[in-house]
């Protein structure tokens, strides 16, 4: 469905404020959650960032959520087709929560890939090994492919967290930079605390930052 659970907003929320980014993408809006907390990181600068969204689904979704009104452009287009379409498509941060599991694996690998030509810096938050068919009338909703940690560091500049939360899901969150971006300006996230045998909750045990600042 077009609504995510809230496992990392705030944590999503601190690294995009911790960038301070002038352009940022969100692939997959659903309701328009990461583009609210853009606009409330907005009400606390002094100059408001430039906030595009990609979404598939335009009666189901662009319109019933009225996205044009948290985004200040909305690309009504299958994500799948951005590296074919789009190729002057830049800016500072990418968000793609509950996005990229939408995809086939080749096509997420493909995304990825094209996003890290021209973006600094790549957020993902990925269910792991949740189920999902088809939701109500959002044909757009099933699960097609299976991310892992392991998945993630295939790519260059790539540091993730995995965790479980209260309902036994899990997901990971992850930054991929920019391949264009020296090591010392990597963007990180990763286990505070290493070798647990715990089951930590949401943000807890999470750091981030740029990795020589």
């Amino acid at each position: 469905m077009p609504i995510s659970v809230s496992v990392f907003d705030n944590v999503m929320k601190e690294m995009i404020t911790t960038c301070s980014p002038d352009d940022v993408l969100d692939i997959g809006p659903g309701a328009g959650k990461y583009g609210k907390i853009l606009q409330s990181i907005d009400a606390e600068r002094a100059s408001p960032m430039r906030k595009i969204c990609v979404e598939i689904d335009d009666e189901r979704v662009i319109q019933r959520y009225q996205l044009h009104s948290i985004y200040d452009k909305v690309i009504n287009e299958d994500a799948a087709n951005l590296p074919k379409k789009y190729p002057t498509l830049t800016g500072d941060v990418v968000i793609a929560g509950d996005m990229i599991e939408h995809l086939t694996k080749s096509e997420g690998v493909d995304l990825i890939e094209y996003l890290q030509y021209r973006f600094k810096h790549i957020f993902l938050v990925i269910p792991v090994d949740w189920v999902s068919l088809e939701y109500a009338d959002h044909q757009h909703e099933a699960h097609i492919s299976i991310w892992r940690p392991e998945d993630i560091a295939r790519f260059s500049g790539s540091y993730c967290v995995q965790r479980l939360i209260d309902d036994g899901h899990k997901f990971i969150l992850a930054s991929i930079n920019s391949i264009t971006l020296s090591p010392r300006d990597h963007f990180v996230v990763r286990d505070k605390i290493a070798n647990t045998d715990r089951q930590l909750l949401y943000e807890e045990g999470i750091e981030f930052g740029f990795l020589n600042r």
